[in-house]
Order: structure tokens, then C-alpha cells, then sequence
């Protein structure tokens, strides 16, 4: 069954935040095509952030389930060009993340701490080698307690059938980009079937978005050079209650041309506190005179907006402070991105500071 999802894709630089209404992605529901009685898939959407000049990106996608259709057992993503550096992983780090949001009236119950709530489960790294990467999504946290709000159990008790788990890998694909799977495991003999059984829940018959976030690491997958052309395809397999599996769904392939986005920062803020002050030119100074690294957003350090970081730049922040020379160029203050991102010629903008 092929469906025709409404999609809606877009470059932006909020990737890897902390909850999924955090994300900048502007999402609309819309039904998939097909007996919802089998299976029914509510919404893909696919967003790419990059770093400025396209070299680093992630790859988040968003879609929802209902509770009371089959299990989703399978989930594949993969893209066609750009490069996956399994090198740069580590057991246990996480390079994604699902998160369940879950809205309590929905399901026709009321909780004293609130009417929302999120189950996140971090994609992390158990095994590492040359050519591929294995994976385990296990719920490790969530936002308020669920027990008698939703759930018969806390489903971050790993002695619920481990929780929610699903088990895969990541592997580099032949001419560029990667494939990511992950799958419920099979139930060991005489246990249940793993994962959130649906018996769980108190209520039933409404969708629970899942927000899924296959690379957040942006030192995990870099794109092709802006201009190019990346095609990406999502592969759902859903289980039935018995753990057989029933009709898979497959999202369309799209293709997107990566973009340019330029990174979010401040300027003046040298050392990425969040402000500007005397900190931020002794900063700055001592990368120019005393061999200390340079500023993670060179852009930031930019103060006069030149392209290039010199003795300037702390005297352009020294005379904001102490001489009333007027503010710094924009982005200043607020948290922004420069009208002209690619034309400076400094190295990428890693800006750590909250925005």
C-alpha cells in the first residue's frame, strides 16, 4: 500500500531540541490513504538542518500512530548521497531520539499534574564497527509521572519487557548516504510481546504523535554540497497485537535540494554565556595573543561584521560597553543569523549558547 501523505519540508537550525514542541518544524495532520482498521500512518514530516554552508546536518522525521491499530515493529530511513562517519561514534552515545506526545483528554483521562505529557527514548549507540553502527531506542525518561494518568505501569520501569525497545543499526550505503533500522525484538518464549503493549494503556482509539529523530549528532552525517539534489525514503512495518506482521507502509521518496541555513548566535559573544561583557573581548584576545582556541561561533567573535577576527573586533565589543558606541551588528542581542551567511569566509558557526 502506497500512500499519499501531505508533506512539508524545510531547512532549519533547531535540530536536537530538547522536546519535540521545542522543534521549529511547522507540522499539519493529515490521514494517509487506506483502511485505518489495518493501519493508518497520520503525517510524515522530513526536516534537514545544516550548519552554515551545508556541511552538517540532521535528518528529523515526525509521523503518527493510533493506539489502537497494529504496532509499529519497523522503522526504516535512509538517504542516497552524503557521508556517514560511523568513525565518529562510541558506544553508548545517542544520535537520535523518539519521543511519544501524549495529550491525557485525548484519551478521555485527566491527570492532577497536567494534560500532556512526553516518554522520550534516546537512539544509542551498543556496538561499533567499521562499516555499520548497532542501535537501541529503550523509553529512559518521562515528563510526568504516567501511572493511573494513562498507564497500568511506568513505562521507564525496565522491568516492564525492558520498556519500549527497539533494536537495529546504521549502516553507510554504497555511492553515499546511510540506512537506519531499527525493530521491536522478538518476544522470548512464554513473555509478552515487547514494547507498549496497547493492554497497557488506559484508553484507546486516539492517535499518539511520534516524533522520531534519526540523527541529531552533527558530527554524524554531512551533506551533499549545497545545490545538490538528496533523496529520502521512509519504511514503516506494523505488527498486530499477535506480533505477526500486516501490511507495511510505505512513505513516499521525496527529494531535496540542501540549502545554505545559516546558524543562530549572538554577537559580541565570544565565550557563549548567553551575553555580552568584558569576558568576551578577554575572550577573544587571548585566541589572538595567547594561542587559546578559537571561538567555537567565529562569526560571534566577528564584532565588527569584517569576515575576519582581529584586534578590532575586541575593540568594536570594549567601545559598546565602555564608550557608548552603539550596539554591535545584527544578529546582536536576541539570538539571530546573518543576512549574508556564506560571503565571510570564517569557518562554521558552532554556537552553544540557549537561544
Amino acid at each position: 500500500m502506497r500512500a499519499a501523505i501531505a508533506m512539508l519540508w524545510v531547512l532549519c537550525v533547531c535540530a536536537g531540541a530538547a522536546w519535540a514542541q521545542d522543534s521549529c518544524i511547522p507540522y499539519v495532520l493529515e490521514p494517509c490513504d487506506g483502511d485505518p482498521q489495518s493501519y493508518e500512518c497520520v503525517n510524515v514530516t522530513t526536516e534537514l538542518t545544516s550548519n552554515k554552508g551545508g556541511e552538517t546536518t540532521a535528518v528529523l522525521q515526525e509521523f503518527c500512530f493510533k493506539v489502537d491499530s497494529p504496532l509499529i515493529g519497523e522503522i526504516t530511513v535512509w538517504t542516497n548521497q552524503g557521508t556517514l562517519a560511523i568513525p565518529a561514534l562510541k558506544v553508548g552515545d545517542a544520535i537520535g531520539e523518539l519521543l511519544f506526545s501524549i495529550r491525557f483528554s485525548d484519551f478521555g483521562q485527566s491527570c492532577p499534574l497536567g494534560n500532556d505529557a512526553i516518554m522520550r527514548a534516546p537512539i544509542t549507540v551498543t556496538e561499533v564497527s567499521v562499516e555499520y553502527a548497532k542501535l537501541q531506542a529503550t523509553i529512559s525518561e518521562a515528563s510526568v509521572p504516567l501511572i493511573d494518568c494513562l498507564l497500568k505501569y511506568d513505562p521507564t520501569d525496565q522491568e516492564h519487557n525492558n520498556g519500549l525497545i527497539l533494536e537495529g543499526e546504521i549502516t553507510a550505503s554504497v555511492g553515499g548516504g546511510f540506512e537506519l533500522y531499527l525493530k521491536l525484538p522478538e518476544p522470548a518464549d512464554g513473555s509478552l510481546y515487547p514494547g507498549l503493549e496497547y493492554g497497557d494503556l488506559a484508553g484507546s482509539a486516539s492517535p499518539v504523535p511520534l516524533y522520531f529523530r534519526p540523527l541529531t549528532r552533527n558530527d554524524v552525517y554531512t551533506l551533499p554540497p549545497a545545490g545538490g539534489t538528496l533523496a529520502i525514503g521512509t519504511l514503516l512495518g506494523a505488527t498486530n497485537l499477535g506480533g505477526l506482521p500486516v501490511e507495511h507502509e510505505f512513505l513516499e521518496e521525496f527529494t531535496i535540494t540542501p540549502g545554505v541555513v545559516a546558524p543562530q548566535f549572538r554577537r559580541g559573544d565570544v565565550n557563549e554565556d548567553a551575553k555580552v561583557d568584558i569576558a568576551d573581548p578577554i575572550k577573544l584576545l587571548g585566541h589572538l595573543f595567547s594561542g587559546l582556541p578559537r571561538p567555537d561561533c567565529p562569526d560571534a567573535a566577528d564584532a565588527n561584521d569584517d569576515g575576519k577576527l582581529d584586534i578590532a573586533d575586541a575593540i568594536k565589543i570594549l567601545g559598546y560597553l565602555f564608550s557608548s558606541t552603539g550596539p554591535l551588528p545584527d544578529p546582536f542581542g536576541d539570538c539571530g543569523a546573518e543576512a549574508q551567511p556564506d560571503t565571510d569566509g570564517l569557518p562554521a558557526c558552532d554556537y552553544k549558547a540557549s537561544c
